[in-house]
């Protein structure tokens, strides 16, 4: 008998906070997995208007067995002890687990409860297997048709295996007790979650406990987050859906908002995380953000102050601002003195393979241009071509929450995309921008912004010992993109 075993554990909690402690209430955990009846060894038991032989059903048996009928997910309805439906016909993708399929989580409270329809779904929405109705004519085909009781006790797991049967295409709902097979999908998604305790810069998955709520929805979740990442079941939900997710340890809390545009950039390796335990011991620091480090255009600065260097040169320096956001810096920069020295940036970051990608598929010059069109000072900071980024490589620390402000004035036909990212990257792809993006980007069209300065900010938690600014025009963007006055804020300082 092949084997097909899911499993989906829930455990849900009910958290009450007071200044002094947390009390949890008694939490259970369900899993199940399910079985094949073989429909050879019972043909016996099926009447001769549905197949005259068992010769035959064995070839339609054969037959789908070797169709590729690959489950997809499995829909499952739950009644509790007052006969009320916890679970309607929910859909839970399967992933594979070896040779056999794992569902995402689904939760449940303490108690009794019926299992009162079960089947398999293809990637087609067909049902592929199912588990008859006490009654029905394929009932005797299983040894415990439904409905199948079970129950949720605090801190132990109850598993319940449902068998299952081959729906071939003579099957029709009546023979399983069914009125029909037709359903309504409900589409879920999952958000994964971890929780992490950082000590001496280090990160540890700890368990912790979470509560969900989901802006202008009844829509809650609560329950438990073992140790590493976990999948939250979710509903499908409009981009600009806000999600705010409490997670507390045995000692503090913390919160984090989200928007359900940011789902498609999490899976069970780029998990949401919490981070306790951490407190920032440097402030973090944006170079030149203002654009303002190096101040003299043939000698002459803002307020029409002539300057030399020590031999009587004209000190020309004030296109050296622009490498502090070049992901390519010059080797040395020309201080305000005159002093021809070491670039300050070029120590920190050269992503050149990153620059001859862009160079491939665009124009070269990707650094910023610069501007007298600023917020504050001299002069902005200019995206005016379409391959021109905005790049800084920032220290900063696990576990931290950072928030990035800066002022923008994009003219009508530009759009900027902004971004913070935990690694450098080689390449552009929206396969490498989910995988390395730490906060949710931030465009801003031409038409929202006015065509005149405003403020923005990104909030985001440090993954790792460092950080990206990310700032590009998007592929359709044609119109000028000036950013000014970039800044970052670290709690406590």
């Amino acid at each position: 008998m092949k084997k097909l075993l899911l499993l989906f554990s829930a455990i849900f909690i009910l958290i009450a906070c007071t200044e002094e402690s947390v009390e949890i209430a008694e939490v259970g955990e369900a899993s199940f997995s399910f079985t094949e009846a073989n429909r050879n060894t019972f043909s016996s038991v099926i009447s001769s208007n549905r197949i005259s032989a068992s010769t035959e059903l064995a070839t339609q048996i054969t037959s789908a067995q070797s169709s590729g009928e690959n489950p997809s997910a499995i829909l499952v309805t739950i009644i509790d002890s007052n006969n009320e439906v916890v679970i309607d016909n929910q859909q839970l993708t399967l992933l594979s687990f070896g040779n056999d399929f794992v569902t995402e989580s689904i939760g449940l409270d303490v108690g009794d409860y019926q299992i009162t329809s079960f089947s398999v779904i293809n990637d087609e929405n067909r049902i592929i297997y199912a588990t008859p109705l006490q009654s029905s004519q394929l009932a005797q085909l299983v040894s415990n048709p439904l409905n199948i009781p079970f129950t949720v006790n605090s801190n132990q797991t109850t598993t319940v295996v449902p068998e299952v049967i081959m729906v071939l295409d003579t099957d029709s709902p009546e023979q399983f007790g069914f009125v029909s097979f037709s359903f309504d999908v409900v589409e879920t998604q999952s958000l994964f979650v971890i929780a992490n305790e950082v000590v001496n810069g280090i990160a540890t998955d700890i368990d912790a406990t979470y509560t969900l709520t989901v802006q202008n929805s009844d829509f809650t979740l609560s329950g438990a987050l073992e140790s590493g990442s976990n999948a939250l079941i979710l509903p499908i939900l409009d981009d600009a859906t806000e999600i705010t997710i409490t997670v507390t340890n045995t000692t503090e809390s913390i919160t984090q908002v989200i928007t359900a545009s940011q789902i498609a950039n999490n899976n069970a390796s780029s998990p949401l995380t919490f981070f306790f335990g951490v407190t920032a011991s440097f402030e973090a620091e944006i170079l030149n953000g203002d654009a303002e480090m190096f101040i003299y255009r043939n000698g002459v600065d803002i307020d029409g102050n002539m300057s030399m260097d020590a031999v009587g040169s004209v000190i020309d320096n004030d296109q050296d601002n622009a490498d502090a956001f070049d992901m390519t810096p010059a080797s040395t920069i020309i201080l305000n003195s005159g002093e021809v020295v070491v670039s300050p940036f070029r120590a920190l970051w050269d992503n050149s393979e990153l620059n001859n990608f862009i160079e491939t598929i665009s124009f070269s010059n990707e650094g910023p241009s610069l501007t007298t069109n600023s917020n504050t000072g001299a002069r902005a900071y200019t995206l005016n071509d379409i391959q021109r980024r905005l790049y800084q490589r920032v220290e900063v620390e696990v576990g931290v929450e950072y928030t990035l402000t800066f002022f923008a004035n994009i003219a009508t036909g530009g759009e900027l995309v902004f971004r913070v990212l935990d690694t450098e990257i080689t390449e552009e792809s929206d396969a490498t921008f989910a995988a390395t993006t730490i906060s949710e980007a931030l465009t801003v069209t031409g038409a929202e912004n006015g065509g005149s300065y405003q403020e923005y900010s990104i909030t985001f938690v440090a993954t790792t010992t460092s950080a990206v600014i990310y700032g590009m025009p998007s592929a359709s963007s044609a119109g000028n993109v000036m950013i000014d006055d970039i800044e970052i804020q670290t709690p406590g300082f």
